[in-house]
């Protein structure tokens, strides 16, 4: 890698602790360089200001746990229906477990990046897999044939609602259960009745 790839390396790295430790208010940019033996001029080469430098840590996070979450998803046994259940339980217990997402993801983000290009951005890395997942679904029967695209938002706004609700609990052991378990009902009633037998 380049000197100016580790640099930025070095400067994510560094403000991703910051940001999940403090918070983006109480992280001082003087101070994180600093910590990193650099110049705010290095900073700035990189990230337009404090704002556009949290958009990048908020980024690598969000990609950073929707990959460990597949992860988790495509080890698992059952068909994809399965699997999809498996990867919300194991995004929303990633989150109960974590102040780093709770702080970076969903407490800090909506009101440093506006509401608007946090929901953008938060789409941005799980609308379309998702989408193509619910079509896959409706292709097996499992759920009724409808536009995928809308539904998907739909369900990210409920697994954003859970994961806010986990953030901002007491008790995010508790928080988690009870809205993973929810959150699954409202899931279970998208799919179509199985036929019994006869």
């Amino acid at each position: 890698m380049s000197k100016a790839s580790d640099t930025r390396t070095a400067i994510l790295k560094a403000a991703r602790i910051a940001f999940g430790t403090l918070g983006y208010h109480a992280t001082v940019m003087n101070e994180l360089v600093a910590g990193i033996s650099l110049t705010r001029g290095a900073l700035y080469y990189h990230f337009a200001d404090k704002r556009d430098l949290f958009e990048a840590v908020y980024r690598e996070l969000a990609l950073s746990v929707r990959a460990e979450a597949n992860t988790h998803m495509a080890r698992l046994p059952g068909g994809t229906w399965e699997r999809l259940i498996a990867g919300l339980r194991a995004y929303l217990e990633l989150v109960s477990r974590s102040s780093e997402i709770q702080r970076i993801l969903l407490i800090d983000a909506p009101t440093v990046l506006a509401w608007r290009p946090w929901r953008a951005i938060q789409s941005e890395s799980i609308l379309g897999p998702l989408a193509d997942t619910l079509a896959e679904l409706m292709n097996q029967g499992v759920l009724a044939s409808r536009p995928s695209i809308p539904l998907a938002r739909l369900i990210i706004a409920g697994i954003s609602d859970a994961a806010l609700t986990i953030a901002f609990a007491d008790d995010h052991g508790a928080a988690y259960t009870e809205t993973s378990d929810a959150l699954i009902a409202i899931m279970e009633g998208l799919r179509k009745p199985r036929s019994s037998p006869n």
